[in-house]
């Protein structure tokens, strides 16, 4: 495929929140089957706290079109510490979806013990992935986990590389 634009895979930052709800609307909220399932709509900004979350983290990853910086594809992580709460207040939801989709969320981390291996310290938690249809079956999802950064490593606060780092990438 010739005329498909080359990508670049780029470390994602809070920066990048509208092009990322804008692409998340468009080609996620509108196809995932539990957002669809309990009513949520992609006029909700009630997941951009979470996504805002991921952005923060510096462990999601992006690819953009490289002519145009149009984004194109997303995988949204944050990382769990065993001090850390990953469940969804649902206090911030401003619909009865909302809370349903956040009740469900909820069940289903409380049935999960990511720490119940004492030497386990923290996890990398990918919550969110999204690859625009025209991309799709072209790989972009193998090379955005390919893109994550390895232990070890974090991101740069002074550019969007990857260095190494003492301390992995805190979330709280």
């Amino acid at each position: 495929m010739s005329d498909v634009p080359m990508l670049k895979y780029v470390v994602l930052g809070p920066g990048d929140l509208d092009d990322l709800m804008t692409l998340l609307a468009k080609h996620y909220f509108s196809r995932e089957n539990t957002y669809m399932s309990v009513g949520v709509t992609s006029a909700t900004r009630r997941d951009e706290e979470d996504i805002k979350q991921c952005l923060e983290s510096g462990v999601s990853v992006g690819s953009r079109e490289q002519t145009t910086g149009r984004l194109v594809g997303v995988a949204l992580s944050y990382i769990i510490t065993s001090n850390s709460s990953w469940y969804t207040d649902e206090a911030k939801c401003s619909t009865q979806a909302e809370v349903t989709m956040a009740r469900i969320l909820n069940t289903t981390k409380s049935r999960v013990d990511l720490f119940q291996d004492p030497t386990v310290k923290q996890v990398l938690y990918m919550d969110i992935f999204c690859v625009h249809p025209d991309y799709g079956r072209q790989g972009v999802c193998k090379k955005l986990v390919q893109a994550y950064p390895q232990p070890g490593l974090c991101v740069d606060p002074n550019s969007t590389q990857y260095m190494k780092c003492s301390q992995p990438p805190r979330h709280t």
